[in-house]
């Protein structure tokens, strides 16, 4: 993203929430049961106004799903890891390599 595209979604979205519309639906969103994507694209896709918000907010949105697959991964290797581990320590693993 550059520059001149962060500062028009930046005054975009202050645009956007200055409007008492917005802020009340803002208030009454309900994380716990609604979805962010779902509550963006209804209060921003309405507006033609809000286009380089709508993508930003999208490509934000997209990147925290796309990552929940690496990041299972890495937990994954992090539990193999400390198992292996668990069989064989650390100063063992030295003395092998250095012993050889």
């Amino acid at each position: 993203m550059t520059a001149v595209t962060a500062d028009k979604v930046k005054s975009e979205f202050c645009k956007l929430v200055a409007s008492p519309h917005v802020r009340e639906e803002m208030l009454e969103f309900k994380h716990e049961s609604e979805r962010l994507d779902v509550f963006y694209s209804s209060v921003v896709d309405k507006n033609t106004n809000y286009q380089n918000l709508f993508m930003f907010v999208k490509n934000v949105l997209i990147m925290s799903h796309g990552n929940a697959a690496v990041e299972s991964g890495f937990s994954i290797s992090k539990a193999v890891l400390i198992e292996n581990m668990q069989e064989r320590s650390v100063i063992a693993l030295i003395l092998e390599i250095y012993l050889r």
